[in-house]
């Protein structure tokens, strides 16, 4: 284990999948989250995850946890569609499919799924009720 501590201001998708790196890295760090639970809060619908999402969840996470991510998430296809408020189609792409990855770099996971599979491993890491009211750049202790 390094002598490095990372202090993580924030237990979103971002700091949870920056801790679970940090931990396989064999680097020290803390969550501190301004919720008061993990289960505070609705964590919204499905999330399309791209091949660069897809590769770094490989990455940060152990293989037991990657597994579930893939095995709990949808494919939702290749073409990306994006529409107005009255859906009407604005835009339209169709996405290349990368032949290595799970859903050909494709997948949709809940929010609530995808957190709860970052939270695994990290239940004396994280601390919720925290708050950040200020942060100084300038490197002096205050």
């Amino acid at each position: 284990m390094s002598d490095l501590h990372v202090i993580i201001a924030g237990g979103g998708l971002g700091g949870l999948a920056l801790a679970q790196g940090l931990r396989r890295a064999g680097i020290s760090a803390a969550v501190y989250e301004k919720d008061s639970t993990a289960a505070f809060r609705n964590q919204g619908y499905r999330i399309r995850i791209n091949s660069d999402g897809i590769t770094a969840l490989r990455a940060v996470l152990t293989p037991q946890a990657y597994d579930v991510f893939t095995a709990t998430a949808a494919t939702p296809g290749s073409r990306m569609d994006a529409f107005d408020h009255q859906l009407n189609l604005l835009h339209a792409q169709e996405l290349p499919p990368v032949p290595d990855l799970p859903g050909g770099g494709h997948l949709a996971v809940n929010r609530m799924t995808l957190r709860q599979i970052l939270l695994s491993g990290l239940d004396k890491v994280v601390h919720y009720g925290a708050r950040l009211p200020h942060y100084d750049a300038t490197g002096r202790a205050r």
